[in-house]
């Protein structure tokens, strides 16, 4: 939320047939499968992390196979450029064989191409924006997007820990107004396709003792078919064996005679003058919670406040307004640096508002308290009044207020918004509130002193490791180190 002065209407919003809340890992993976074999023209897919497990080649594959089908397919995929240390690792020579099938790959403020290492391209852009979009594009007609990456983990068929995330199905107008977002991002200099150089002809060496660099493309093409057919022959074996439903199509028509639900897609955008982001989400996001009238319920895996936050939750408190989140606690997060920059501002978060109307935090313990939900929160949503409902990627930290490209789609509906609130109820069954003091209470053990503060919790960090504990410590001693601990706190 760069809160930015904007003159905010809601002209955009336009008629939606769906609004489709996914929050079944399952439900999500059969709605992909579903929009994929429907397609008829055109596929844009952009996403931050694209995992090459099977469920990252198997969407590849069964890409490849509907594009197969298609007469005048366009299929274009973004990934985010931030390569394996990000979290997209997709074979060199799977990419070199979908390119040869036709099916255009492009990478977002790419940290491999040297234009970007050394500025050229990116004229001083901080190499740490990223694009945290996550979107699915079929034919203009459907919009896939939510939190959900593309690895197993994310539609609990893995066998390491598994997230709790959402996805949202919508038609009409917003999916139009998505497509020109992704058509824009994908005609920017910022988006370049992959390089294959001097540290492909390295790479060629180490792996196939081959030094002619065309040759090498070749072969290393062949061996991206080969993974793809074998990925392909695979399918319906993953598809029985997780019960992915081949008709979920019929669910999506099912809503679209039962539903017509005000909708908005919003994004952030580009100025491709100087590659830098217009932010548009945060303080849309913003106007809708400074209107709100009782309520907010917030999911948010990471929750990092920043000063503009901060100032704006005490306010809304203040008016009276009820203020809900969810979020991961040590023992079922993902990254410890992230923690380690919430547990910094945790009792300084409790004191927002007033004695009376204080922010009510909720932290995860899903595996301990047997959730079955998943391990590690990992949605981005929220239920305003029970009145609006956001679905995106926005998370409430450093990175999406200050530096990534984000995305939500937004709808105003009493229904939805009650059926958004009540799934992050469900999952805050398996949660402790914080005290006023920013320790967890587990169930009947704190209560009102008599300054009327709610306390009484004894361990900071219930069922955390050793491990866990240390590499938190660790990560605090860190961010209280004048100069870098400020600057490693603003990319959390």
């Amino acid at each position: 939320m760069k809160f930015i002065l904007l003159a905010l209407t809601f002209s955009l919003y336009s008629f939606s047939s769906v609004y489709k809340i996914l929050n079944d890992p399952i439900d999500a993976l059969s709605a992909r499968f579903a929009i994929t074999k429907n397609a008829r023209n055109t596929i844009y897919s952009s996403k931050f992390i694209f995992h090459a497990d099977d469920t990252g080649m198997a969407s590849l594959a069964l890409l490849r196979a509907q594009k197969r089908t298609m007469k005048n397919p366009d299929i274009r995929l973004i990934f985010d450029g931030g390569g394996k240390v990000m979290g997209t690792n997709v074979p060199a020579e799977v990419i070199l064989h979908l390119e040869k099938e036709g099916i255009q790959i492009k990478f977002f403020n790419n940290l491999n191409d040297k234009k970007t290492l050394v500025g050229n391209r990116l004229k001083g852009r901080k190499l740490r924006g990223r694009m945290h979009d996550k979107l699915f594009i079929v034919d203009g007609e459907y919009l896939l997007t939510g939190g959900r990456n593309i690895e197993g983990t994310y539609f609990s068929v893995a066998d390491k820990g598994t997230y709790v995330d959402r996805d949202v199905l919508v038609t009409g107008q917003p999916v139009q107004n998505a497509q020109a977002h992704f058509l824009k991002y994908w005609n920017s200099p910022i988006t370049t396709k992959a390089s294959f150089s001097l540290g492909t002809r390295i790479y060629c060496w180490n792996k196939y003792k081959i030094t002619n660099l065309d040759k090498c493309k070749n072969k290393m093409a062949k061996i991206g078919k080969f993974i793809l057919d074998s990925q392909e022959s695979r399918i319906k074996g993953l598809m029985d064996k997780f019960k992915i439903s081949k008709n979920y199509i019929q669910k999506i028509q099912e809503e679209l005679s039962k539903e017509d639900v005000d909708v908005t897609f919003v994004s952030d955008t580009l100025n491709n003058d100087d590659l830098t982001y217009k932010s548009v989400l945060g303080p849309t996001m913003l106007k809708l919670v400074q209107n709100a009238k009782h309520s907010i319920t917030i999911e948010s895996p990471y929750l990092i406040p920043t000063p503009n936050f901060s100032k704006a939750v005490d306010a809304i408190l203040k008016r009276g307004v009820k203020i809900k989140i969810l979020t991961n606690s040590l023992d079922s997060i993902d990254g410890f640096a992230v923690f380690a920059g919430y547990a910094k501002h945790r009792k300084a978060l409790m004191k927002l508002g007033t004695p009376k109307n204080r922010i009510q935090i909720y932290e995860y313990y899903g595996a301990r308290l047997k959730s079955k939900h998943g391990k590690t929160i990992h949605s981005k949503s929220m239920s305003i009044d029970d009145e609006i409902a956001i679905i995106g990627s926005y998370n409430l930290d450093k990175l999406s207020e200050y530096h990534n490209s984000e995305v939500a789609v937004i709808a105003r509906s009493s229904a939805k918004a009650e059926e958004l609130r009540k799934y992050i109820d469900e999952r805050m069954k398996f949660t402790y509130k914080l005290g006023d003091d920013g320790i967890p209470c587990p169930p009947k053990v704190c209560k009102l002193n008599e300054s009327g503060d709610f306390v009484g919790g004894k361990v900071a960090h219930p069922f955390a490791s050793k491990e866990k504990l240390k590499s938190l410590r660790n990560w605090s001693i860190g961010l209280k180190i004048p100069g870098i601990g400020p600057w490693v706190e603003n990319v959390l």
